[in-house]
């Protein structure tokens, strides 16, 4: 199975206070954990239920979409390797 989850690292935070958002993605017991590129404060991540939430912030709605595009890949692959795919946000 094709897992991938998105996850803070609040102890790369910035001057402003917002933390690198990351991405792990797991296949048979095998992980890699890269950058999106995309920042938001930990406790708006915390506020919005770690992005599940209705977002109301514009910040907050393109980061979502910049990270459903993340998502496409991985689908993509698990067409490729015939598995399946699990996406979460993490709760950092």
């Amino acid at each position: 199975m094709l897992k991938v989850i998105f996850f803070l690292k609040p102890g790369k935070a910035n001057t402003k206070g917002e933390s690198p958002v990351f991405a792990r993605i797991s296949h048979n017991q095998q992980s890699i954990d890269m950058t999106t590129s995309k920042r938001i404060s930990k406790e708006r991540w915390q506020f919005t239920n770690n992005l599940r939430n209705v977002l109301k912030l514009e910040k907050e709605k393109v980061l979502k979409h910049a990270l459903d595009i993340l998502v496409e890949k991985p689908v993509k692959l698990t067409t490729l390797f015939q598995c399946k795919l699990t996406i979460s946000f993490g709760a950092n």
